[in-house]
């Protein structure tokens, strides 16, 4: 498994700590801060925001985000103005949203390695299948398909 540094933006709460213990866990090497004006640190190759706090006031770095070429998962149990903020972004953007799993993270976090043209974080190798360097697609619940 490589590492994949991660930048976790989001208020320090219980959530946020699961969160970026869960992202450990699955390969990550993250760095959490409370999201402040004029300060998204250089660290990382991918951005996490967690904006499943209300209280949370992500005005302050929405401009940042837009122009950071990272890719950017929100985490998030509703939509709201931020997404859609963010939404075109030049890096990229992924949601997710409802029933929180290992493996809607790892797919989050290999797309974003993709994105960001990195190596991936996390490489199945259940149902893995290579034939003559080319890629084929293999299928699971956790990954309704993904490359291989």
């Amino acid at each position: 498994m490589n590492t994949q540094k991660i930048l976790l933006l989001g208020p320090e709460n219980a959530e946020r700590v699961e969160l970026e213990n869960r992202l450990n866990r699955l390969g990550g090497d993250v760095l959490s801060v409370v999201p402040t004006a004029n300060f998204v640190p250089e660290f990382g190759e991918v951005l996490f925001a967690d904006l499943r706090d209300e209280s949370t006031d992500w005005s302050v770095v929405t401009g940042e985000l837009s122009d950071d070429s990272r890719p950017l998962v929100i985490v998030a149990d509703a939509p709201c103005g931020v997404m859609r903020a963010l939404s075109g972004r030049s890096g990229g953007v992924l949601v997710l949203t409802g029933a929180e799993n290992d493996g809607g993270y790892r797919v989050a976090m290999n797309l974003c390695a993709a994105m960001a043209g990195c190596e991936r974080p996390y490489r199945p190798t259940e149902g893995r299948r290579q034939r003559a360097g080319r890629r084929e697609w293999a299928t699971s619940a956790a990954n309704p398909a993904v490359a291989i």
